[in-house]
């Protein structure tokens, strides 16, 4: 008994250490392009457009905007992570063997999740990284970003489990982001202050699960937020759950997920 629970303990390991050595072996693909959009995100609406816009809730534009950055870094490489890696296993037919070992669904589940989660926070930190070279140090909340950024991933590295099982070909993958994830970003109050809109789109706005995700961040980075942290926390770990057992379903669903 005890060399079963130990097998099932280092393929686990196994399966994290193979999604977390495919981060850092492709690091140009996996980790660089975060720093090369941040680059250009400062440039064009940070300088060019920041010195035009002024004061956003009592911070400089490029101030505003670095937080926003930060999340979507970790939201985009948390959720390809995922979405990338479970359809390539689906693909070639390795996620049925998966699917038939030992391992039980949620190891399966944590063994993705890991992977996904250290891309997520690693680009996350050099984004920030990359921030301090144009800003110097910001950072109000130092513990309780470290958990925006963990939970973040989490969330997100789900989603993309999500989309990983339902993809029925490479051109799915695009489906989720295209028409759902970049929408949320670019309506989730990374770029502009919820107090900018209308009371109408004020309150449509507050349907956005990013929107709560990028205030999370400014508060962590410079103390000011439109939504209280708490709530923005419930909101996450209510996700979380969801596409949890969301993803658990499809996976017993082994029927659907080999089709």
């Amino acid at each position: 008994m005890n060399d079963f629970y130990q097998f099932k303990k280092t393929s686990t390991w196994t399966l994290v250490r193979r999604e977390v050595m495919r981060v850092i072996r492709l690091w140009r693909q996996t980790i660089l392009p975060s720093v090369i959009t941040t680059v250009l995100y400062f440039s064009i609406f940070g300088m060019v457009l920041g010195s035009r816009v002024g004061l956003i809730d009592g911070v400089r534009y490029v101030e505003f905007v670095a937080p926003g950055l930060v999340m979507l870094s970790v939201v985009t490489n948390s959720y390809g992570n995922t979405a990338f890696s479970v359809f390539i296993d689906r693909f070639h037919r390795w996620f049925e063997e998966l699917l038939s070992s030992p391992l039980t669904d949620h190891q399966i589940i944590f063994g993705f999740l890991m992977g996904s989660v250290f891309r997520g926070v690693l680009c996350g930190l050099v984004v920030w990284l990359t921030t301090i070279c144009y800003l110097g140090f910001s950072m109000e909340h130092p513990i309780l970003f470290i958990f925006a950024n963990l939970l973040t991933a989490v969330v997100f590295s789900m989603l993309g489990l999500v989309n990983g099982l339902v993809a029925r070909s490479f051109d799915d993958l695009n489906v989720m982001t295209t028409f759902l994830l970049n929408p949320l970003v670019m309506l989730g109050g990374v770029f502009y202050s919820i107090t900018m809109l209308s009371p109408f789109w004020q309150k449509a706005a507050m349907l956005n699960p990013l929107l709560y995700v990028s205030n999370l961040f400014r508060f962590c980075m410079l103390g000011t937020s439109n939504i209280n942290s708490i709530i923005v926390i419930s909101v996450l770990f209510g996700l979380m759950f969801f596409l949890y057992g969301l993803t658990l379903w499809l996976m017993r669903s082994t029927n659907y997920v080999r089709q």
